[in-house]
Parts: C-alpha cells; structure tokens; sequence
C-alpha cells in the first residue's frame, strides 16, 4: 500500500511532468490521426437504396470507430510513454532513493524495442482473450487480471531491475517473488482498465515496480 501512495506522488512530482505531458500530448495527437484517418475510411462505405441501412451503418461504423478509439488508448500511450520509461525510472530512484547508488541507462533503442514488444504481448494476448471478456461475465473480468497482471508485472519488473541487474539476476529475482510482482502487476493491470488514468498508467507503473524492486533487492 505505501508503495502505491508513493507511485501515485511521484506522477505528481513536476520533475515528471514534462513527461507526462508530453506523452498525453503525443498519445493525443496520434490517437486523433487514426481518428481522421476512421472518419475519411468511412466516408468510402459503400450506399445502400434503404435509407434506414444506411443510417444503420453509420451509426454502428461511427459507435465502432470510438469504441476502437477507446479501446486503443490505453497501447498508444504505452508506445508513446515506453520511450521515456527509463527516465522515468531514473527521476524516481532519485527522488524517493537519492542515498542509493544510481541504475545504468537502457537507452532509448533498447527502450523503444522494450516497448514495441510489450505492446505486441499485450495486443495479442487480449485479442485471444476476447471472446472471454465479450461473452463470459465474471470470469472476464478475474481473465483480464489474470493476463494483465503477469504482463504487467513482469515487464515492468524488469523494466527497472535491468537498469540494476543483469537479465538472468533479474528474472530470476523476479521469479523468486513471483506473488509479490504479480500483485503489483495486477494493480497497475486496474489503472490501465479506467479511462483517462490509463493514459499515465505506465508512468504510475513504473513508479510503483521501482518501489517493489528496491523493497526485494535493497542493496541495488
């Protein structure tokens, strides 16, 4: 629960800021690109003779197009945000870890890479997940956590333990504190799931797997 309080400072703490704005800005500004890009896409929709039908299409194609926007929010703003996760990270340990020695800069290609592929893990897990989450109540729910959570926690969680570890130490102190991660996973897996918060989930998540890295590793 501290560690949490202390992500949810740190996304107020305006050595952060710039980033957070700058990554909304650019989440929006593409996020309104693919919106531009829906709305001429449906202008190319074919007419039927029924004016009834094509309302109808209309209505569901314009419902569908904010849907998907919705819905891509969340993988945008990953994208985005993934480049400036390791400085992040960085302003973070020094802000609440300034007495501890500081961790080795990923990169930005390392990072953009990191970022890329999370994105696809995420994307395409869900989308095997779908028919879970449209068609079974309850138990898409306890799915989504499930698949969010170990995602979540395990890349975050490494995100930060390679600025101090080497891949084989990190994943093995992750696997070690299994529990522990993916609790912390499935935390920022319910950020993520709640509109305009999901936007500046990955800087929260962050935040909050540095606070869980140096609880578990305290002498990195």
């Amino acid at each position: 629960m501290k560690s949490i309080s202390k992500a949810l400072a740190a996304i107020r703490d305006p050595a952060l800021s710039g980033v957070l704005w700058l990554s909304v800005g650019l989440t929006a500004l593409l996020l309104g690109a693919l919106g531009a890009g829906g709305y001429f896409a449906l202008q190319e929709l074919p007419h039927f003779k029924q004016g009834w039908l094509n309302t109808l299409v209309e209505i569901l194609s314009g419902a569908g197009m904010v849907v998907g926007l919705i819905l891509l929010a969340y993988p945008v703003a990953s994208l985005v945000i993934g480049i400036f996760l390791d400085d992040v990270a960085a302003k973070v340990e020094t802000r609440d870890f300034p007495s501890d020695p500081p961790g080795r800069s990923l990169g930005i290609w390392p990072s953009l890479t990191t970022a890329v592929s999370f994105l696809g893990a995420v994307v395409g897990l869900n989308l095997l997940a779908l028919p879970v989450y449209l068609l079974v109540p309850g138990a898409n729910i306890v799915l989504f956590l499930l698949v969010n959570g170990y995602l979540m926690g395990r890349e975050y969680f490494e995100l930060v333990a390679f600025r101090h570890l080497g891949p084989d130490e990190a994943r093995r102190l992750r696997r070690k504190n299994g529990f522990r991660v993916y609790l912390a996973g499935v935390v920022i897996a319910v950020a993520l799931s709640i509109p305009v918060l999901n936007l500046v989930a990955p800087i929260f998540g962050t935040a909050l797997m540095v606070h869980v890295f140096k609880a578990l590793a305290p002498a990195a």
